[in-house]
């Protein structure tokens, strides 16, 4: 299928057109795709996602002058909740006692910021339901065969001791994004209408669970367990034979391969979460990192010690002489961001993901009432991918991870196109009056008897989306 760039319509927040929107929107993805593959992103000491960032940024400035101001989606009110949280840190980072740690964790947060406005800019209607999940899904299920390659075929250059990474920096790192995808490629499964759009959806969930057992990460395997829960809670009502004889298939599929090729020391160290901290070295490890935080709480709780100082901390520490000295993380990002900026600043920071968990959820209750099911799917997928990243976080320092600053941005775009949706339902079908129960009530369509917007079909991809948006008709 050769990709055309998006073409601008009423209500799309992107103000970008022509050749031109092409080659930035190529540039845009081929961001995205780089995201796994940290160890190969450096060519001759130069960050080619950072080249790509910047090559996007001389692009998209003299657009943004030409349409004199941003797009809508760019109003967020993530932003309110985001700027709190970093005037916290600078006055944190001000008075911090390690400065040059507290400010290079500052310069993380301003990229940070850039790289939520570069997807808050350049995500069009079309990015957002089609290719964004495309692309992340593409490459972080290559990402995941690497890994498989390496850890069940010996591949060494996938390897980081018996441990599969494929091409991230860190087991930890393929697993959380392998589990990023997993919501979105079971939306792929259920809302696909065909049969092969089904089985290749199937497969690609299957090698992305393969590739969360490559990296035998114990938080990995506890986000997996969690994502599948929720994944089928979300999918619970469209479990129709069609589906039931797939998902038996693949889960035959997944139990042949658990016999036959992983390896028992898996299941050893997945044995080794019912001991506790007292498991192995990293383990406890780890509750020293948790214990050496909470002292540094107590000793600045209102200010903290400064952005992304609990390293200096860590290293500075007693308890650092039972292991390997070095910096090192807190392996929790809510632990890290309590000791940089002390309680206000990780109340801030829980403000801003509240503010994004209900921003999804808003977007699903206005898709919903405007009966597009399909968009209602995708961004339950998006949330539940979100919420993977966060329950993450309590195994991994992870505040710049591009996961999560990819899924923030989506909370608001999710909500911008929801909220377009509804003024165009009213003026395809009439206005829309309100149900006794306060939902908003839309005029019978003869074709749609339950009411709702009526899609025309799109087969143009393996996505059941409304057309527009590269995809087809909820069934």
């Amino acid at each position: 299928m050769t990709w055309r760039p998006p073409s601008h319509r009423p209500g799309d927040t992107a103000p970008f057109r022509g050749l031109r929107a092409g080659l930035i929107q190529a540039l845009y993805l081929a961001t995205l795709f780089t995201i796994p593959f940290f160890r190969w992103r450096q060519l001759g000491g130069i960050k080619l996602d950072w080249v790509l960032v910047a090559a996007l940024g001389l692009l998209v400035g003299p657009y943004l002058l030409i349409n004199k101001g941003f797009p809508k989606a760019f109003h967020s009110n993530l932003w309110p909740w985001f700027a709190s949280f970093f005037t916290f840190n600078l006055v944190s980072s001000l008075l911090s006692p390690y400065p040059a740690a507290a400010f290079d964790g500052l310069r993380i947060l301003v990229l940070d910021f850039l790289f939520i406005s570069v997807n808050l800019i350049l995500v069009t209607r079309n990015g957002f339901f089609k290719w964004v999940p495309g692309v992340v899904a593409a490459a972080v299920s290559l990402n995941a065969l690497l890994a498989v390659l390496g850890y069940f075929f010996g591949v060494q250059a996938f390897l980081m001791g018996t441990r599969g990474i494929g091409g991230t920096i860190g087991a930890n790192n393929a697993a959380l994004m392998g589990n990023f995808v997993l919501p979105l490629l079971a939306h792929w499964f259920f809302h696909s209408r065909s049969t092969k759009g089904s089985l290749a959806a199937a497969s690609l969930f299957l090698l992305n669970v393969l590739g969360i057992v490559a990296t035998e990460s114990r938080g990995g395997f506890l986000v997996m367990l969690l994502v599948l829960l929720l994944v089928v809670t979300a999918h619970k009502d469209r479990l129709q034979p069609r589906y039931v004889g797939l998902v038996a298939a693949a889960f035959g599929i997944l139990l042949l391969a658990a016999t036959f090729l992983i390896p028992e020391q898996y299941f050893e160290r997945q044995k080794t979460i019912t001991r506790g901290t007292h498991a192995d070295v990293s383990t406890q490890r780890r509750a020293a990192y948790l214990d050496v935080a909470w002292k540094a709480f107590l000793d600045r709780p209102l200010l903290g010690w400064g952005t992304n100082t609990f390293s200096t901390i860590w290293v500075r520490s007693e308890a650092s002489l039972r292991f390997e000295r070095e910096a090192r993380g807190a392996h929790n990002t809510y632990a890290e961001v309590l000791v940089g900026s002390g309680l206000p600043g990780l109340g801030l920071f829980i403000g801003l993901l509240i503010q994004a968990l209900r921003n999804y959820g808003r977007a699903m209750a206005l898709f919903r009432r405007a009966g597009d099911m399909a968009a209602h799917s995708l961004v339950h997928a998006y949330r539940i991918s979100f919420v993977s990243v966060l329950f993450y976080f309590l195994f991994k320092s992870g505040i710049d991870h591009k996961m999560f600053l990819l899924g923030l941005p989506l909370a608001q775009l999710a909500l911008t196109y929801a909220e377009e949706t509804l003024p165009a339902t009213d003026r395809i079908h009439g206005p829309a009056t309100l149900s006794p129960s306060g939902g908003r009530r839309f005029p019978k369509d003869v074709n749609r008897p339950h009411g709702g917007p009526r899609w025309p079909l799109d087969h143009s991809n393996g996505f059941c989306l409304p057309q527009g948006t590269g995809g087809c008709d909820d069934r």
